[in-house]
Protein backbone atom coordinates (compact mmCIF):
# COMPACT_ATOMS: atom_id res chain seq x y z
CA UNK A 1 0.00 0.00 0.00
CA UNK A 2 1.37 3.84 0.00
CA UNK A 3 -0.19 7.26 -0.32
CA UNK A 4 -0.63 6.62 3.49
CA UNK A 5 -2.34 3.29 2.73
CA UNK A 6 -4.79 4.42 0.56
CA UNK A 7 -4.10 3.32 -2.79
CA UNK A 8 -2.26 -0.05 -3.99
CA UNK A 9 1.43 -0.57 -5.30
CA UNK A 10 -0.29 -2.33 -8.33
CA UNK A 11 -2.22 -0.47 -10.73
CA UNK A 12 -5.05 -1.42 -12.36
CA UNK A 13 -3.36 -0.97 -15.52
CA UNK A 14 -1.63 -3.93 -14.85
CA UNK A 15 -3.30 -6.56 -13.44
CA UNK A 16 -4.53 -9.40 -15.47
CA UNK A 17 -6.85 -12.24 -14.56
CA UNK A 18 -5.98 -13.20 -10.66
CA UNK A 19 -7.49 -15.39 -7.71
CA UNK A 20 -8.65 -14.46 -4.57
CA UNK A 21 -8.55 -17.53 -2.41
CA UNK A 22 -10.68 -18.28 0.80
CA UNK A 23 -11.78 -21.27 2.97
CA UNK A 24 -9.41 -24.08 2.06
CA UNK A 25 -7.44 -23.26 -1.02
CA UNK A 26 -5.64 -25.78 -3.17
CA UNK A 27 -1.79 -27.32 -1.98
CA UNK A 28 -0.08 -25.17 -3.89
CA UNK A 29 -0.52 -22.79 -1.95
CA UNK A 30 1.14 -22.22 1.79
CA UNK A 31 2.10 -19.94 4.73
CA UNK A 32 -1.17 -18.27 4.70
CA UNK A 33 -4.43 -19.50 6.99
CA UNK A 34 -7.01 -16.67 5.94
CA UNK A 35 -6.89 -16.52 2.19
CA UNK A 36 -4.71 -15.93 -0.96
CA UNK A 37 -4.68 -13.08 -3.77
CA UNK A 38 -2.66 -14.70 -6.53
CA UNK A 39 -2.25 -11.32 -8.43
CA UNK A 40 -1.16 -11.83 -12.38
CA UNK A 41 0.34 -9.36 -14.07
CA UNK A 42 -1.04 -9.30 -17.77
CA UNK A 43 1.24 -9.35 -20.80
CA UNK A 44 1.03 -6.45 -23.24
CA UNK A 45 -0.82 -5.88 -26.22
CA UNK A 46 1.38 -8.05 -29.52
CA UNK A 47 -0.69 -6.07 -32.05
CA UNK A 48 0.13 -2.50 -31.39
CA UNK A 49 1.22 0.20 -29.31
CA UNK A 50 -1.03 2.01 -26.52
CA UNK A 51 -0.26 4.51 -24.38
CA UNK A 52 -1.96 6.80 -21.69
CA UNK A 53 -1.42 9.77 -19.53
CA UNK A 54 -3.59 10.91 -16.82
CA UNK A 55 -3.33 14.24 -14.46
CA UNK A 56 -5.81 14.40 -11.06
CA UNK A 57 -6.02 15.82 -8.00
CA UNK A 58 -3.40 12.60 -6.94
CA UNK A 59 -0.80 12.71 -8.86
CA UNK A 60 0.14 11.80 -12.43
CA UNK A 61 -0.22 8.29 -14.30
CA UNK A 62 1.49 7.24 -17.05
CA UNK A 63 1.07 3.65 -18.95
CA UNK A 64 2.72 2.01 -22.29
CA UNK A 65 2.49 -1.23 -23.67
CA UNK A 66 2.59 -2.92 -27.14
CA UNK A 67 5.19 -5.22 -29.44
CA UNK A 68 8.70 -4.83 -28.29
CA UNK A 69 10.00 -5.44 -32.14
CA UNK A 70 7.27 -6.06 -34.91
CA UNK A 71 9.40 -9.51 -35.80
CA UNK A 72 8.32 -11.51 -33.09
CA UNK A 73 5.78 -11.78 -30.28
CA UNK A 74 7.67 -9.92 -27.66
CA UNK A 75 6.11 -7.52 -25.76
CA UNK A 76 6.06 -5.03 -22.66
CA UNK A 77 3.91 -3.22 -20.25
CA UNK A 78 4.70 -0.54 -17.56
CA UNK A 79 3.32 1.77 -15.11
CA UNK A 80 4.54 4.58 -13.36
CA UNK A 81 2.50 6.63 -11.23
CA UNK A 82 3.62 9.58 -8.84
CA UNK A 83 1.64 12.14 -6.42
CA UNK A 84 0.56 15.08 -7.05
CA UNK A 85 2.16 16.82 -4.03
CA UNK A 86 5.28 15.53 -4.75
CA UNK A 87 5.47 16.94 -8.20
CA UNK A 88 4.72 20.53 -7.07
CA UNK A 89 7.53 20.18 -4.43
CA UNK A 90 10.04 19.60 -7.12
CA UNK A 91 8.41 22.50 -9.29
CA UNK A 92 8.48 24.66 -6.28
CA UNK A 93 11.37 23.97 -4.82
CA UNK A 94 8.85 24.21 -1.42
CA UNK A 95 8.91 21.23 1.47
CA UNK A 96 6.32 22.60 3.44
CA UNK A 97 3.02 22.01 1.39
CA UNK A 98 0.95 21.48 4.22
CA UNK A 99 3.19 17.97 5.53
CA UNK A 100 3.82 15.41 3.03
CA UNK A 101 2.09 12.84 1.18
CA UNK A 102 4.44 12.11 -1.11
CA UNK A 103 4.43 8.03 -3.37
CA UNK A 104 5.41 6.79 -6.69
CA UNK A 105 5.57 3.38 -8.05
CA UNK A 106 6.36 1.57 -11.30
CA UNK A 107 5.03 -2.01 -12.39
CA UNK A 108 6.91 -3.35 -16.06
CA UNK A 109 6.14 -6.98 -17.47
CA UNK A 110 8.19 -7.84 -20.17
CA UNK A 111 7.64 -11.56 -22.25
CA UNK A 112 10.08 -12.66 -24.66
CA UNK A 113 8.30 -15.84 -26.31
CA UNK A 114 10.53 -18.33 -28.32
CA UNK A 115 9.95 -20.77 -31.01
CA UNK A 116 12.02 -23.84 -29.10
CA UNK A 117 12.84 -22.62 -25.82
CA UNK A 118 9.57 -21.54 -23.94
CA UNK A 119 8.97 -18.10 -22.58
CA UNK A 120 10.61 -15.80 -20.77
CA UNK A 121 9.38 -13.17 -18.50
CA UNK A 122 10.90 -10.23 -16.49
CA UNK A 123 8.48 -8.50 -14.09
CA UNK A 124 8.72 -6.43 -11.20
CA UNK A 125 7.34 -3.29 -9.36
CA UNK A 126 8.20 -0.81 -6.87
CA UNK A 127 7.64 1.89 -4.57
CA UNK A 128 8.71 4.82 -2.46
CA UNK A 129 6.07 6.19 -0.14
CA UNK A 130 6.56 8.97 2.23
CA UNK A 131 3.88 10.54 5.15
CA UNK A 132 5.29 13.58 7.11
CA UNK A 133 2.39 15.83 8.64
CA UNK A 134 2.79 19.51 9.87
CA UNK A 135 2.81 19.92 13.93
CA UNK A 136 -0.15 21.11 15.15
CA UNK A 137 1.27 24.54 16.97
CA UNK A 138 -1.92 25.38 18.29
CA UNK A 139 -1.28 26.18 22.34
CA UNK A 140 -4.33 24.16 23.71
CA UNK A 141 -4.02 20.20 22.55
CA UNK A 142 -6.76 17.75 23.43
CA UNK A 143 -4.15 15.00 23.64
CA UNK A 144 -0.51 14.31 24.81
CA UNK A 145 0.46 12.86 21.57
CA UNK A 146 -1.29 15.89 19.75
CA UNK A 147 2.90 16.94 20.17
CA UNK A 148 4.38 13.98 18.10
CA UNK A 149 5.28 14.97 14.89
CA UNK A 150 5.72 11.85 13.41
CA UNK A 151 7.34 10.74 9.63
CA UNK A 152 7.41 7.72 8.36
CA UNK A 153 8.97 6.44 5.18
CA UNK A 154 8.25 3.04 3.06
CA UNK A 155 10.22 1.21 0.23
CA UNK A 156 9.39 -2.15 -0.93
CA UNK A 157 9.45 -4.17 -4.32
CA UNK A 158 9.74 -7.26 -6.33
CA UNK A 159 11.42 -8.12 -9.15
CA UNK A 160 12.07 -11.67 -10.96
CA UNK A 161 12.73 -13.74 -14.25
CA UNK A 162 10.92 -16.32 -15.35
CA UNK A 163 11.14 -19.05 -17.66
CA UNK A 164 8.23 -21.40 -19.09
CA UNK A 165 9.19 -24.25 -20.62
CA UNK A 166 6.68 -26.68 -22.89
CA UNK A 167 7.57 -30.20 -23.76
CA UNK A 168 7.58 -31.31 -27.44
CA UNK A 169 5.20 -34.16 -25.69
CA UNK A 170 2.14 -31.61 -25.50
CA UNK A 171 1.27 -33.04 -21.99
CA UNK A 172 4.08 -31.66 -19.40
CA UNK A 173 5.17 -27.49 -18.81
CA UNK A 174 8.12 -26.61 -16.66
CA UNK A 175 8.01 -23.19 -15.11
CA UNK A 176 10.51 -21.58 -13.34
CA UNK A 177 11.54 -18.50 -11.30
CA UNK A 178 14.18 -16.26 -9.36
CA UNK A 179 12.63 -13.38 -7.26
CA UNK A 180 13.65 -10.78 -4.87
CA UNK A 181 11.19 -8.57 -2.58
CA UNK A 182 12.40 -5.62 -0.12
CA UNK A 183 10.80 -3.98 2.60
CA UNK A 184 11.76 -1.06 4.51
CA UNK A 185 10.15 1.01 6.60
CA UNK A 186 11.82 3.63 8.70
CA UNK A 187 9.59 5.70 11.52
CA UNK A 188 10.96 9.14 13.13
CA UNK A 189 9.23 10.16 15.60
CA UNK A 190 10.17 13.21 18.16
CA UNK A 191 7.51 14.99 21.02
CA UNK A 192 7.06 18.86 21.29
CA UNK A 193 5.91 20.17 24.20
CA UNK A 194 3.79 23.54 24.54
CA UNK A 195 6.86 25.60 24.59
CA UNK A 196 7.78 23.92 21.56
CA UNK A 197 11.08 21.77 23.22
CA UNK A 198 11.75 19.07 21.42
CA UNK A 199 12.60 15.64 23.01
CA UNK A 200 12.64 12.04 21.25
CA UNK A 201 10.09 9.71 20.93
CA UNK A 202 10.70 6.56 18.80
CA UNK A 203 13.32 5.98 15.55
CA UNK A 204 12.35 2.55 13.80
CA UNK A 205 13.89 0.85 11.58
CA UNK A 206 12.88 -2.42 9.96
CA UNK A 207 14.35 -3.99 6.80
CA UNK A 208 13.08 -7.82 4.84
CA UNK A 209 14.65 -8.92 2.24
CA UNK A 210 13.69 -12.40 0.75
CA UNK A 211 15.85 -14.24 -2.70
CA UNK A 212 13.45 -16.82 -3.86
CA UNK A 213 13.55 -19.39 -5.92
CA UNK A 214 10.58 -21.97 -7.19
CA UNK A 215 10.32 -24.18 -9.79
CA UNK A 216 6.37 -25.82 -10.91
CA UNK A 217 6.29 -28.95 -13.31
CA UNK A 218 2.62 -29.69 -14.34
CA UNK A 219 1.94 -32.74 -16.58
CA UNK A 220 -0.82 -34.60 -17.94
CA UNK A 221 -0.71 -38.34 -17.26
CA UNK A 222 -4.27 -38.76 -18.87
CA UNK A 223 -7.27 -36.27 -20.18
CA UNK A 224 -8.93 -36.76 -16.97
CA UNK A 225 -5.74 -36.27 -14.68
CA UNK A 226 -3.40 -33.53 -14.51
CA UNK A 227 -0.46 -32.88 -11.90
CA UNK A 228 1.35 -29.97 -10.51
CA UNK A 229 4.27 -30.61 -8.47
CA UNK A 230 6.72 -27.54 -7.25
CA UNK A 231 9.32 -26.72 -4.78
CA UNK A 232 10.70 -23.49 -3.41
CA UNK A 233 13.76 -22.06 -1.83
CA UNK A 234 13.32 -18.85 0.51
CA UNK A 235 16.21 -17.18 1.87
CA UNK A 236 15.37 -14.71 4.59
CA UNK A 237 17.37 -11.18 5.56
CA UNK A 238 16.08 -9.52 8.43
CA UNK A 239 17.36 -6.08 10.06
CA UNK A 240 15.43 -4.36 12.57
CA UNK A 241 16.31 -1.45 15.17
CA UNK A 242 13.71 -0.08 17.54
CA UNK A 243 15.23 3.21 20.00
CA UNK A 244 11.48 4.15 22.04
CA UNK A 245 11.14 6.07 24.95
CA UNK A 246 8.15 4.83 27.55
CA UNK A 247 8.04 8.28 28.55
CA UNK A 248 6.99 11.58 27.05
CA UNK A 249 10.46 14.10 27.49
CA UNK A 250 12.66 10.74 28.60
CA UNK A 251 15.61 9.46 26.31
CA UNK A 252 15.55 6.89 23.97
CA UNK A 253 16.03 3.21 25.03
CA UNK A 254 16.74 0.57 22.85
CA UNK A 255 13.66 -2.08 22.73
CA UNK A 256 14.81 -4.12 20.10
CA UNK A 257 18.04 -5.10 17.33
CA UNK A 258 18.20 -7.69 15.00
CA UNK A 259 19.90 -8.46 12.25
CA UNK A 260 19.49 -11.88 11.06
CA UNK A 261 18.69 -14.38 8.15
CA UNK A 262 17.14 -17.75 7.86
CA UNK A 263 16.01 -20.16 4.88
CA UNK A 264 12.66 -21.68 4.43
CA UNK A 265 11.80 -24.64 2.21
CA UNK A 266 8.51 -26.01 0.86
CA UNK A 267 7.43 -28.11 -1.80
CA UNK A 268 3.67 -29.04 -2.80
CA UNK A 269 2.20 -31.53 -5.02
CA UNK A 270 -1.87 -31.38 -6.66
CA UNK A 271 -3.61 -33.39 -8.96
CA UNK A 272 -7.15 -33.30 -10.03
CA UNK A 273 -8.69 -36.38 -11.23
CA UNK A 274 -11.86 -36.50 -13.15
CA UNK A 275 -13.39 -39.16 -11.66
CA UNK A 276 -16.67 -38.82 -14.64
CA UNK A 277 -18.10 -35.77 -16.46
CA UNK A 278 -19.61 -34.76 -13.19
CA UNK A 279 -17.37 -35.52 -10.56
CA UNK A 280 -14.02 -34.79 -9.69
CA UNK A 281 -11.40 -34.60 -7.13
CA UNK A 282 -8.76 -32.02 -6.67
CA UNK A 283 -5.91 -33.64 -3.68
CA UNK A 284 -2.35 -33.18 -2.71
CA UNK A 285 -0.35 -31.54 0.38
CA UNK A 286 1.93 -28.62 0.70
CA UNK A 287 5.19 -29.17 3.17
CA UNK A 288 7.21 -26.66 4.53
CA UNK A 289 10.14 -26.50 6.72
CA UNK A 290 12.09 -23.42 8.47
CA UNK A 291 15.68 -24.16 9.00
CA UNK A 292 15.86 -21.49 12.00
CA UNK A 293 14.18 -23.64 14.08
CA UNK A 294 14.22 -26.79 12.31
CA UNK A 295 9.77 -27.12 12.61
CA UNK A 296 8.26 -28.59 9.87
CA UNK A 297 4.40 -28.51 8.99
CA UNK A 298 2.64 -31.42 6.51
CA UNK A 299 -0.28 -30.15 5.43
CA UNK A 300 -3.19 -32.65 3.49
CA UNK A 301 -5.40 -30.77 1.29
CA UNK A 302 -8.70 -32.69 -0.59
CA UNK A 303 -11.40 -30.94 -2.70
CA UNK A 304 -14.65 -32.42 -4.15
CA UNK A 305 -16.99 -31.11 -6.86
CA UNK A 306 -20.00 -32.83 -8.10
CA UNK A 307 -22.15 -31.23 -11.20
CA UNK A 308 -25.76 -32.46 -10.00
CA UNK A 309 -27.57 -30.60 -12.35
CA UNK A 310 -27.60 -28.46 -15.67
CA UNK A 311 -25.41 -25.24 -14.33
CA UNK A 312 -25.66 -25.95 -11.01
CA UNK A 313 -22.76 -27.82 -8.64
CA UNK A 314 -22.11 -28.55 -4.89
CA UNK A 315 -17.98 -28.62 -4.13
CA UNK A 316 -16.68 -28.96 -0.54
CA UNK A 317 -12.88 -29.10 0.54
CA UNK A 318 -10.89 -29.68 3.79
CA UNK A 319 -7.29 -28.18 4.03
CA UNK A 320 -4.58 -28.57 6.99
CA UNK A 321 -2.46 -24.56 6.48
CA UNK A 322 0.19 -23.53 8.37
CA UNK A 323 1.86 -19.98 8.40
CA UNK A 324 5.24 -18.71 10.22
CA UNK A 325 5.13 -15.29 11.51
CA UNK A 326 6.66 -12.33 10.54
CA UNK A 327 10.58 -12.25 11.15
CA UNK A 328 10.64 -9.86 14.19
CA UNK A 329 8.69 -12.65 16.47
CA UNK A 330 11.24 -14.88 16.00
CA UNK A 331 14.53 -12.27 16.01
CA UNK A 332 13.59 -10.69 18.74
CA UNK A 333 16.38 -10.80 21.16
CA UNK A 334 15.75 -10.66 24.84
CA UNK A 335 18.08 -8.85 27.58
CA UNK A 336 20.63 -11.70 27.55
CA UNK A 337 20.98 -11.70 23.46
CA UNK A 338 18.92 -14.73 22.94
CA UNK A 339 16.05 -15.08 20.35
CA UNK A 340 13.69 -16.08 23.03
CA UNK A 341 11.21 -16.78 19.92
CA UNK A 342 13.36 -19.06 17.98
CA UNK A 343 11.61 -22.24 18.87
CA UNK A 344 7.89 -21.12 17.94
CA UNK A 345 6.15 -23.84 15.72
CA UNK A 346 4.03 -23.10 13.06
CA UNK A 347 0.30 -22.06 13.04
CA UNK A 348 -1.44 -23.99 11.95
CA UNK A 349 -5.57 -24.07 11.05
CA UNK A 350 -8.42 -27.38 9.95
CA UNK A 351 -10.05 -25.11 7.49
CA UNK A 352 -13.60 -26.56 6.00
CA UNK A 353 -15.95 -25.45 3.31
CA UNK A 354 -18.84 -26.17 1.60
CA UNK A 355 -20.26 -24.59 -1.32
CA UNK A 356 -23.47 -24.11 -3.87
CA UNK A 357 -22.98 -22.79 -7.31
CA UNK A 358 -25.68 -22.17 -9.85
CA UNK A 359 -25.65 -20.56 -12.94
CA UNK A 360 -29.14 -18.53 -12.84
CA UNK A 361 -28.82 -16.99 -16.72
CA UNK A 362 -25.57 -16.76 -18.31
CA UNK A 363 -24.70 -13.31 -17.00
CA UNK A 364 -25.90 -14.35 -13.26
CA UNK A 365 -24.47 -16.34 -10.43
CA UNK A 366 -25.43 -17.51 -7.08
CA UNK A 367 -22.57 -18.86 -4.62
CA UNK A 368 -23.26 -19.56 -0.74
CA UNK A 369 -20.17 -21.22 0.98
CA UNK A 370 -20.43 -22.11 4.83
CA UNK A 371 -17.35 -22.46 6.36
CA UNK A 372 -15.24 -23.52 9.35
CA UNK A 373 -11.62 -22.95 10.77
CA UNK A 374 -10.45 -24.34 13.90
CA UNK A 375 -6.59 -22.62 14.92
CA UNK A 376 -4.04 -24.29 17.23
CA UNK A 377 -0.30 -23.58 18.07
CA UNK A 378 -1.25 -20.07 18.13
CA UNK A 379 1.15 -17.67 19.73
CA UNK A 380 0.09 -16.02 22.61
CA UNK A 381 2.00 -15.14 25.81
CA UNK A 382 2.40 -17.61 28.62
CA UNK A 383 0.72 -14.52 31.06
CA UNK A 384 -2.02 -12.30 30.08
CA UNK A 385 -4.13 -12.27 27.04
CA UNK A 386 -2.08 -11.43 24.17
CA UNK A 387 -2.47 -13.23 21.16
CA UNK A 388 -0.80 -13.11 17.82
CA UNK A 389 -4.15 -13.54 16.02
CA UNK A 390 -5.13 -9.47 16.96
CA UNK A 391 -1.55 -8.08 16.22
CA UNK A 392 -1.75 -4.99 14.56
CA UNK A 393 1.85 -3.40 16.11
CA UNK A 394 4.52 -3.11 13.33
CA UNK A 395 6.76 -5.43 15.56
CA UNK A 396 6.53 -7.62 18.84
CA UNK A 397 9.16 -7.82 21.47
CA UNK A 398 6.98 -10.30 23.76
CA UNK A 399 8.29 -14.06 24.56
CA UNK A 400 5.22 -16.04 22.86
CA UNK A 401 4.55 -20.11 23.16
CA UNK A 402 2.38 -22.38 21.00
CA UNK A 403 -0.22 -22.63 23.27
CA UNK A 404 -3.30 -20.53 21.62
CA UNK A 405 -6.18 -21.48 19.88
CA UNK A 406 -8.46 -19.93 17.68
CA UNK A 407 -12.27 -20.31 15.90
CA UNK A 408 -14.18 -19.01 12.91
CA UNK A 409 -17.58 -20.16 11.46
CA UNK A 410 -19.52 -18.33 8.75
CA UNK A 411 -21.20 -18.26 5.79
CA UNK A 412 -21.19 -16.84 2.68
CA UNK A 413 -23.31 -15.71 -0.15
CA UNK A 414 -22.31 -13.73 -3.26
CA UNK A 415 -24.86 -12.97 -6.37
CA UNK A 416 -23.47 -11.83 -9.75
CA UNK A 417 -24.26 -9.87 -12.46
CA UNK A 418 -21.64 -9.73 -15.06
CA UNK A 419 -21.69 -6.51 -17.30
CA UNK A 420 -24.64 -6.82 -20.16
CA UNK A 421 -27.09 -4.72 -21.45
CA UNK A 422 -24.75 -1.91 -19.73
CA UNK A 423 -25.44 -2.91 -15.97
CA UNK A 424 -23.64 -4.94 -13.72
CA UNK A 425 -23.92 -5.74 -10.00
CA UNK A 426 -22.39 -7.43 -7.23
CA UNK A 427 -24.14 -8.44 -3.96
CA UNK A 428 -21.61 -10.02 -1.28
CA UNK A 429 -23.28 -11.17 2.54
CA UNK A 430 -20.72 -12.65 5.04
CA UNK A 431 -22.22 -13.57 8.69
CA UNK A 432 -19.28 -14.48 11.04
CA UNK A 433 -18.00 -15.27 14.46
CA UNK A 434 -14.35 -14.62 15.42
CA UNK A 435 -13.32 -15.98 18.87
CA UNK A 436 -9.85 -17.11 20.07
CA UNK A 437 -7.97 -18.76 23.57
CA UNK A 438 -6.21 -16.89 25.88
CA UNK A 439 -3.59 -18.28 28.33
CA UNK A 440 -6.35 -18.40 30.62
CA UNK A 441 -8.14 -20.90 29.28
CA UNK A 442 -10.86 -18.27 28.23
CA UNK A 443 -12.41 -17.46 24.48
CA UNK A 444 -12.35 -13.74 23.64
CA UNK A 445 -13.54 -11.84 20.70
CA UNK A 446 -10.92 -11.22 18.26
CA UNK A 447 -9.97 -7.90 16.96
CA UNK A 448 -12.05 -8.79 13.48
CA UNK A 449 -15.35 -10.41 14.87
CA UNK A 450 -17.65 -7.51 13.50
CA UNK A 451 -19.81 -10.94 12.68
CA UNK A 452 -21.28 -9.26 9.45
CA UNK A 453 -20.51 -7.53 6.32
CA UNK A 454 -22.94 -6.33 3.45
CA UNK A 455 -21.56 -5.34 0.07
CA UNK A 456 -22.88 -4.32 -2.88
CA UNK A 457 -21.20 -3.07 -6.14
CA UNK A 458 -23.20 -2.50 -9.27
CA UNK A 459 -22.48 0.13 -12.62
CA UNK A 460 -24.42 1.23 -15.80
CA UNK A 461 -23.15 2.41 -18.69
CA UNK A 462 -25.10 4.87 -21.50
CA UNK A 463 -23.39 5.31 -24.66
CA UNK A 464 -24.01 8.70 -26.53
CA UNK A 465 -22.56 7.75 -30.06
CA UNK A 466 -18.83 6.94 -29.79
CA UNK A 467 -18.99 8.30 -26.01
CA UNK A 468 -19.99 6.59 -22.56
CA UNK A 469 -20.97 7.48 -19.54
CA UNK A 470 -20.02 5.03 -16.92
CA UNK A 471 -21.40 5.47 -13.17
CA UNK A 472 -20.24 2.90 -10.28
CA UNK A 473 -20.92 2.79 -6.71
CA UNK A 474 -20.17 0.25 -3.65
CA UNK A 475 -21.59 0.79 -0.44
CA UNK A 476 -20.67 -1.59 2.39
CA UNK A 477 -22.23 -2.31 5.72
CA UNK A 478 -19.93 -3.56 8.35
CA UNK A 479 -20.79 -4.58 12.44
CA UNK A 480 -19.00 -2.13 14.53
CA UNK A 481 -15.38 -2.65 15.52
CA UNK A 482 -14.40 -4.24 18.57
CA UNK A 483 -12.45 -2.54 21.73
CA UNK A 484 -11.11 -3.63 25.04
CA UNK A 485 -12.71 -1.41 28.03
CA UNK A 486 -10.54 1.13 29.56
CA UNK A 487 -8.76 0.55 32.97
CA UNK A 488 -9.41 4.09 34.03
CA UNK A 489 -7.08 3.97 37.17
CA UNK A 490 -4.57 2.57 36.07
CA UNK A 491 -4.84 5.23 33.00
CA UNK A 492 -4.61 7.62 35.93
CA UNK A 493 -1.66 6.06 37.52
CA UNK A 494 0.26 6.23 34.17
CA UNK A 495 3.04 9.20 34.29
CA UNK A 496 1.63 10.17 30.53
CA UNK A 497 -1.92 9.42 31.07
CA UNK A 498 -1.25 6.62 28.66
CA UNK A 499 -4.41 4.63 28.18
CA UNK A 500 -4.37 1.13 30.07
CA UNK A 501 -7.09 -1.82 29.06
CA UNK A 502 -8.68 -4.36 31.08
CA UNK A 503 -6.99 -7.35 29.89
CA UNK A 504 -9.62 -9.20 31.35
CA UNK A 505 -12.38 -7.98 29.16
CA UNK A 506 -10.74 -8.58 25.36
CA UNK A 507 -12.62 -6.77 22.87
CA UNK A 508 -15.90 -7.24 24.95
CA UNK A 509 -17.52 -4.17 23.67
CA UNK A 510 -18.54 -3.17 20.39
CA UNK A 511 -19.00 0.12 18.75
CA UNK A 512 -22.19 1.00 16.52
CA UNK A 513 -21.89 -0.38 12.73
CA UNK A 514 -20.42 1.44 9.52
CA UNK A 515 -22.32 2.51 6.38
CA UNK A 516 -19.30 2.87 3.99
CA UNK A 517 -20.14 4.51 0.36
CA UNK A 518 -17.70 4.87 -2.94
CA UNK A 519 -18.37 6.02 -6.23
CA UNK A 520 -17.62 6.35 -9.97
CA UNK A 521 -18.25 9.18 -12.50
CA UNK A 522 -17.10 8.83 -16.05
CA UNK A 523 -17.34 10.41 -19.71
CA UNK A 524 -15.19 8.44 -22.24
CA UNK A 525 -14.93 10.42 -25.50
CA UNK A 526 -13.59 8.23 -28.41
CA UNK A 527 -12.70 9.99 -31.44
CA UNK A 528 -9.88 8.58 -33.97
CA UNK A 529 -6.54 7.74 -32.93
CA UNK A 530 -7.33 9.35 -29.16
CA UNK A 531 -10.06 9.16 -26.72
CA UNK A 532 -10.19 11.58 -23.87
CA UNK A 533 -11.59 10.44 -20.30
CA UNK A 534 -13.08 12.47 -17.26
CA UNK A 535 -13.51 11.27 -14.03
CA UNK A 536 -14.88 11.83 -10.31
CA UNK A 537 -14.31 9.28 -7.72
CA UNK A 538 -14.79 9.24 -3.89
CA UNK A 539 -13.80 6.17 -1.90
CA UNK A 540 -15.32 6.56 1.58
CA UNK A 541 -17.93 9.55 0.64
CA UNK A 542 -19.74 8.38 3.92
CA UNK A 543 -16.81 10.00 5.77
CA UNK A 544 -17.15 6.98 8.12
CA UNK A 545 -14.36 7.09 10.89
CA UNK A 546 -12.33 4.17 12.04
CA UNK A 547 -11.39 3.53 15.97
CA UNK A 548 -7.90 3.72 16.20
CA UNK A 549 -7.73 3.91 20.74
CA UNK A 550 -8.68 5.51 23.44
CA UNK A 551 -7.07 8.75 24.39
CA UNK A 552 -6.65 10.76 27.69
CA UNK A 553 -8.50 14.07 27.09
CA UNK A 554 -6.40 17.01 28.45
CA UNK A 555 -9.33 19.15 28.52
CA UNK A 556 -12.26 17.43 29.98
CA UNK A 557 -9.93 15.46 32.09
CA UNK A 558 -11.80 12.53 31.06
CA UNK A 559 -11.06 8.96 28.92
CA UNK A 560 -12.47 9.14 25.76
CA UNK A 561 -11.91 6.97 22.01
CA UNK A 562 -10.41 8.23 18.91
CA UNK A 563 -11.40 8.12 15.43
CA UNK A 564 -10.07 8.79 12.04
CA UNK A 565 -11.55 8.93 8.69
CA UNK A 566 -9.41 7.86 5.79
CA UNK A 567 -10.99 8.82 2.43
CA UNK A 568 -9.93 9.83 -0.96
CA UNK A 569 -11.36 12.17 -3.61
CA UNK A 570 -9.68 12.56 -7.06
CA UNK A 571 -10.70 14.37 -10.05
CA UNK A 572 -8.90 13.45 -13.07
CA UNK A 573 -8.38 13.58 -16.69
CA UNK A 574 -6.82 10.65 -19.05
CA UNK A 575 -6.07 10.58 -22.62
CA UNK A 576 -5.32 7.61 -24.30
CA UNK A 577 -3.81 7.02 -27.91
Amino acid sequence: MLGGGLLSALSNNVIGNSDFLIGSFPAEYNNAISGVFDIKMRKGNTQQHNHSFQLGLLGIDIASEGPITKSSNATYIINYRYSTTGLLEKIRKDKNLGGKLGYQDLNFNLNFPTKKSGLFSIWGFGLVDEVAPILDQTSSRKYLDEGVLSSADQQSGAAGISHHYFFKNNKTSLKSTFATTYSGNHIHEEFYDIESHKSPKTDLTYNTTNQIISSTLQHRFHPNHINKTGVTFTHIHYDMNVDHTPYYGHQLMNFAHSNSRTNMVSAYSNSKINISEDFAIIGGFNVQHLMLNKKTAIEPRVGLKWDVLPRRYISAAYGLHSRIERPDVYFFKNNNDELSNRNLAFLKSHQFTVAYNQEISPDMHLKIEPYFQFQYDVPITAIGNYSIINRTDLYTTQPLVNKGRGKNYGIDLTLSKSLKKGYYYLLTTSLFDSKYQAADGQWYNTRYNRNYVFNFLAGKEWIFGSDILGVNFKTSTLGGQRYTPVDEAATLRHPDKEVQYDANRMFEKQFRSMFIGDFTISYKMNGGRFSHTFALKSVNATKQREYIKHKFNMITQTIEPYFAANSLFNVSYRIDL
